[in-house]
């Protein structure tokens, strides 16, 4: 859980420089032509050879419900699991996609992640030590986050 406290940290870290970065290209007086929309993350997923049906069956019995109380929370709007069709040497499997309503201040994401850890009835020690389990399905390749700009 420390690892997915960390990870919200850093996004809101990395919002708040981007968030500046158009502005001070633009100046503070102009007026923009965006509005600022929803955040975006995705997950490139590498499944290990005859691990797909396994990372398939824990997405769907494990990630998909996490998904649904991060929308009952009100956070997430979707979520995705996207294949990679034709894939190439050096490309995912996976693409785990979360469209987020905004990004939670370091407060709520501290409240978030501990009603996260009492529904799972876990800590964050078990929920490392979960993680590290799934590595014989799969290899995190990393992800990107991005935040969607509404032209005016």
């Amino acid at each position: 859980m420390k690892l997915m406290r960390s990870m919200m940290l850093a996004a809101g870290l990395m919002w708040s420089a981007v968030a500046a970065a158009p502005a001070m290209a633009q100046g503070a007086a102009a007026p923009s032509s965006y509005t600022s929309g929803t955040v975006w993350t995705t997950s490139r997923i590498e499944i290990m050879p005859g691990q797909f049906e396994n990372y398939m069956d824990w997405l769907k019995n494990n990630w998909k419900p996490n998904q649904e109380f991060l929308k009952a929370e009100g956070w997430v709007i979707s979520y995705h699991v996207l294949a990679v069709n034709s894939r190439r040497e050096g490309e995912p499997h996976l693409i785990l996609v979360q469209q987020w309503r905004d990004h939670p201040t370091t407060a709520q994401r501290e409240d978030l992640g501990n009603r996260w850890l009492a529904r799972q009835k876990s800590n964050d020690r078990q929920a490392a030590t979960q993680n590290g389990e799934r590595q014989v399905m799969r290899r995190q390749m990393g992800g990107m986050e991005m935040q969607e700009l509404n032209l005016k």
